[in-house]
């Protein structure tokens, strides 16, 4: 057995141990039952959206808000095959030119006064989307210049249409390539040109710049 100044040492220890133990799993479930508070209170808000004036679960308005096609400049829109496919959405918005950049997405509903140019792109990172940039941006600038409203769209409205945005950006309003997608992305969050693409409008940018 133990000395008696031993067994208290003992005991008071095991009793610091139990102690201990015994906070942090009431710290445990404390941060839990918070982190529980914050979840649900954030599900209870909700935002209006400023196009559709629905009120949103906050933690969903991101996901709505881009469901939505985004509007570049007035006569500019950027979004998806769906926004495509919505005859009310665009007539709300007074679309009545697009400009179709996915080859699997074929519109075929589309009402006789809403003119459309389908340029058949794959969202690969070896598709040479540079080739297509001077045909879109001639047609992008014709329609501003004809005061018409477009929407440039592909299936979701992240990956090609949106470095066809960009390549007009570089080359009509002199933005670099990162300019262009940080004022792209500022209108629509979700965009994403894959990696080829991106090479692809890097080269187009010193392109554009040697004609200047």
């Amino acid at each position: 057995r133990f000395p008696k100044k031993e067994q208290k040492l003992v005991k008071k220890n095991l009793i610091n141990i139990v102690l201990k133990n015994k906070n942090q799993t009431i710290q445990r479930i404390i941060n839990q039952r918070k982190t529980l508070s914050i979840n649900l209170l954030t599900k209870m808000i909700k935002k209006e959206c400023n196009i559709c004036h629905t009120l949103i679960d906050s933690h969903l308005f991101k996901i709505h808000y881009n469901s939505h096609p985004s509007k570049i400049y007035n006569w500019l829109y950027l979004g998806s095959f769906s926004n495509a496919c919505d005859i009310n959405e665009l007539k709300i918005n007074k679309i009545n030119i697009i400009l179709n950049c996915a080859s699997e997405c074929h519109n075929n509903k589309l009402p006789k006064d809403i003119q459309e140019m389908h340029l058949k792109i794959k969202d690969l990172e070896n598709f040479k989307i540079i080739d297509y940039f001077e045909e879109a941006n001639e047609f992008i600038n014709n329609c501003k210049m004809k005061g018409a409203v477009l929407l440039v769209h592909c299936k979701f409205g992240i990956s090609r249409s949106a470095s066809f945005i960009i390549a007009y950006l570089i080359k009509y309003n002199k933005l670099t390539l990162e300019e262009a997608l940080k004022f792209v992305k500022e209108k629509r969050s979700i965009i994403k040109p894959n990696k080829g693409f991106i090479d692809q409008l890097y080269d187009y940018e010193k392109r554009i710049t040697k004609l200047f």
